[in-house]
C-alpha cells in the first residue's frame, strides 16, 4: 500500500514541475515583445539628442538606444561588438551621448557608460550597467549582447500585420500596452526626489500589476529604487527607515552588493544622485486587500531631515 501511495506521489510531483516549467516558458513567451515595424530589417545605428529621444518616450515607441561617450575606450570597444551585431541582426539601434542624459531622467538612473537601454512603449525594460559583473558578459561578443537582448525583443519582425507601426491605424499603442500586462513591470518601481525641493514624496507600489508569476509566487517581495538629487550639497546623509523591512544598498541593479546600515553615509555619483535601493518584504497575510502596508524612508543630513518617503503598497484587484 506505501509503494503505490509513493508511485503516486512522484507522479503527481513530475506532473506539478512540469506544470510549472510550461507555465514559466509560456511567461517568458509572453514577455518577449517587438520593436516599432521600421525598426526592422534596417542594419543602422543613428544619433540623437536629448529631445529626440524624449520624443520616442512620448510617442510610447519601442526601441533601443546604445549609450555612448567621447574619448571613452569601453565605449569604443562596445561599438565594435554593436556594429559586429546590426551585421548578424539588421535593426536600428539609435546612439546618444552620455552627457546628452543630465537634462533626463534617465541620467539619474543611469549611472555608468557605455550601457544599452531597452524601452518598450516608451518605459525603460532594462538596461546594462558597465559596473555590474553579471552584465560583463553582455559586452564582450555579440552572442553575449543577442543573449541579453532576445529574452526581452524580437530581433527580427514577426508577424508584420501585428507588429506596431506609424502607419497602421488599427493598433492603438496603449492596447498594445495593456495586451502585455502580464510582464512585471511593476515589479521595481523607481522614483526620483528631488532633496531641495521634496519634502515629502508618495511612492505607490501596486503588486496587482507585477506579472503573474510574480504576483502568485511572491508578490510579497519587491525593488524600490530612489534617486536623490543633492543639489542643495547637503553633507554626511544618511538614511532611516520606519515599519520597512529591507535590504538596502546602492546598487542600481540586481547583484551582490553591500548592505548599507542606517549609521552608514550615503555615497552620490558625479551627476549629484545618491542612488538608494530597498528589496522590501512584507508580511505574506496582508497583501489581499487593498491598503496592504506602508512605510517611511527619511533621508536624513547631520542628524536633520530633508525628505520623506511614504512608501504605499496597494493592491487594486481588491478595489
Amino acid at each position: 500500500m506505501k509503494k503505490k501511495w509513493l508511485i503516486i506521489s512522484v507522479v503527481v510531483l513530475i506532473l506539478v514541475v512540469a506544470a510549472i516549467v510550461v507555465f514559466l516558458i509560456f511567461q517568458n513567451q509572453n514577455k518577449i515583445f517587438s520593436l516599432e515595424s521600421k525598426y526592422y530589417n534596417t542594419g543602422e545605428k543613428i544619433e540623437i539628442n536629448i529631445s529626440e529621444l524624449e520624443e520616442l518616450i512620448s510617442d510610447k515607441e519601442s526601441f533601443v538606444v546604445f549609450v555612448s561617450q567621447d574619448m571613452c575606450l569601453a565605449s569604443s570597444n562596445f561599438e565594435v561588438v554593436i556594429n559586429e551585431f546590426l551585421e548578424k541582426n539588421p535593426i536600428t539601434i539609435y546612439e546618444i551621448n552620455y552627457s546628452e542624459l543630465k537634462r533626463s531622467n534617465l541620467g539619474d538612473f543611469l549611472e555608468h557608460y557605455p550601457s544599452f537601454v531597452i524601452y518598450k512603449n516608451g518605459k525603460v525594460v532594462d538596461f546594462l550597467d558597465a559596473n555590474a559583473d553579471e552584465d560583463t558578459d553582455y559586452y564582450k561578443t555579440t552572442d553575449g549582447l543577442e543573449s541579453w537582448l532576445t529574452t526581452y525583443i524580437n530581433l527580427a519582425e514577426v508577424n508584420k500585420d501585428n507588429s506596431l507601426s506609424n502607419n497602421n491605424t488599427n493598433i492603438d499603442k496603449e492596447d498594445a500596452e495593456n495586451e502585455n500586462s502580464a510582464e512585471n513591470d511593476n515589479d521595481v518601481v523607481r522614483e526620483k526626489v528631488n532633496l531641495r525641493k521634496d519634502k515629502h514624496v508618495e511612492c505607490v507600489v501596486d503588486i496587482a500589476k507585477m506579472g503573474i508569476l510574480k504576483y502568485y509566487l511572491e508578490p510579497y517581495v519587491f525593488t524600490v529604487y530612489l534617486r536623490c538629487k543633492n543639489d542643495i550639497n547637503a553633507e554626511n546623509i544618511s538614511y532611516k527607515t520606519e515599519n520597512i523591512n529591507a535590504f538596502v544598498s546602492q546598487g542600481s541593479k540586481k547583484g551582490l552588493w553591500k548592505q548599507i546600515r542606517e549609521d552608514e553615509y550615503l555615497t552620490e555619483n558625479k551627476n549629484k544622485i545618491i542612488p538608494l535601493s530597498l528589496e522590501i518584504n512584507i508580511p505574506k497575510d496582508m497583501i489581499y486587500q487593498y491598503s496592504v502596508w506602508n512605510g517611511k524612508v527619511k533621508i536624513i543630513s547631520n542628524e536633520n531631515v530633508l525628505t520623506i518617503i511614504n512608501i504605499k503598497v496597494i493592491n487594486s484587484k481588491y478595489i
